[in-house]
């Protein structure tokens, strides 16, 4: 096999990373995932939380030794990877539909995924994806418990106090909020905590100077995890009833699936960062392994999460008329949010629009004007012909006969003029 000189390397990592982010909801690509969460939230739960959508990280990831002879484009995973996690945190703060702010959601922690994979720390990346797997379906199992008990309802502004009534829903919901805020000892905690310490370990001569900024992000975008994460339970299960409708706990076929998801969520991380590493040493090669704190020092090191869900708490259980004068004050950055940056409709503007303009060129100029044309040409000639030698079928022998001598007189006559 001819040896891959290093340009060629490049461009077939970019190939395989362009087709990563089209499936893991990266930036430019991710618009098709909040729309994909119109269907059912099981599906939702297993194939966009758990499975289908992480297989763009996983992509990356098994195929490490290729992307490592372009540690310039690993830069670029982990840019564009860092913009997707901010970017998407932004915009699930501002959105009421419940289901939407856990898609947003999980584009922002496949962002996290992709920047652990972007600095060399596979290992760190597949951790994330199972923590995530068992928080984020919780979550989105827990939505649909709620959908179903509010009548197929998914506004958050048309819920609350939902706690009394659903329970097992609420606690559940409750603990993979913690998890997915980062807060030890749940697992969430675990993994996020090393991905920010890959991004600081990392030895990528092209990375150093973007260390910084991308750890910064990171944390930042953190601590909007936790504010949103909270602000959609508050909205949920916190308060008074909003709605006019009765809500009721689900049943048990829904509920049990909550309750060992929710459970895996509170004590798979501190498990799983013992196991992976050694685990996933055949592919990945021995894991940096990153040093176990206490419980103590965790809960320290957990301030991020912890200062998003309590200024969540105190906005939307207390301070309740706050979260609108902010949103009054900053109000080019919040329809930014509400808005989703306009994304949509840039797509819309540049590709939807001129495509729709294209097709109907051509479907009027080449579909109707050539093919159908031809096509109905073609028809009417044989109609035509058809029509005529019909003329010549009249049933009268005398014009058969006339014909027949027509005929052979013109045989004759060329048989004579040759």
């Amino acid at each position: 096999m001819p040896q891959i000189v290093l340009g060629s390397s490049f461009l077939i990592a970019l190939a395989l990373f362009v087709g990563a982010v089209g499936k893991s909801a990266q930036i430019p690509l991710f618009v098709w995932l909040p729309d994909a969460m119109a269907g059912p939230t099981p599906v939702s739960a297993l194939i966009h939380a758990a499975t289908m959508v992480t297989a763009g990280v996983y992509l990356i990831a098994r195929l490490h030794p290729l992307f490592e002879l372009a540690p310039d484009l690993m830069v670029m995973i982990t840019l564009i990877a860092a913009l997707t996690a901010i970017l998407a945190a932004i915009i699930a703060l501002t959105q009421n539909d419940i289901k939407k702010v856990l898609a947003y959601s999980t584009v922002s922690q496949l962002g996290f995924m992709f920047m652990a994979v972007g600095v060399g720390a596979y290992w760190v990346a597949i951790f994330h994806l199972v923590t995530h797997a068992f928080f984020k379906a919780c979550l989105f199992l827990g939505a649909g418990s709620v959908i179903h008990a509010c009548h197929h309802e998914q506004d958050m502004r048309k819920m609350g106090g939902l706690l009394k009534p659903l329970k097992v829903t609420g606690l559940t919901y409750a603990i993979s909020t913690v998890a997915i805020a980062g807060i030890a000892p749940f697992s969430g905690y675990y993994s996020k905590h090393a991905i920010i310490e890959s991004i600081a370990a990392s030895q990528n001569y092209f990375f150093l100077p973007y260390v910084s900024l991308v750890g910064y992000v990171a944390t930042l975008t953190g601590f909007l995890t936790a504010f949103y994460m909270t602000r959609s339970f508050a909205m949920t299960f916190l308060g008074t009833y909003r709605g006019d409708q009765h809500p009721h706990e689900s049943p048990w076929k829904m509920t049990i699936p909550l309750v060992v998801l929710a459970l895996l969520a509170l004590i798979s991380g501190l498990w799983f960062e013992h196991v992976l590493p050694e685990f996933l040493a055949p592919v990945f090669g021995p894991a940096n392994l990153i040093a176990t704190d206490g419980i103590f020092t965790s809960i320290i090191h957990s301030w991020v999460g912890i200062a998003g869900l309590m200024l969540a708490a105190l906005f939307y259980t207390t301070w309740i008329a706050l979260p609108g004068k902010i949103a009054h004050i900053l109000s080019p950055l919040t329809r930014l949010s509400e808005n989703k940056f306009y994304i949509d409709e840039v797509y819309d503007f540049l590709i939807i629009k001129p495509l729709a303009s294209f097709s109907r060129f051509l479907w009027t100029s080449f579909d109707q004007g050539a093919v159908d044309f031809t096509v109905i040409m073609t028809a009417k000639s044989v109609d035509a012909s058809g029509y005529i030698v019909s003329r010549l079928q009249t049933g009268q022998l005398r014009m058969y006969a006339i014909t027949m001598f027509v005929g052979a007189l013109m045989l004759l006559t060329f048989y004579i003029v040759l």
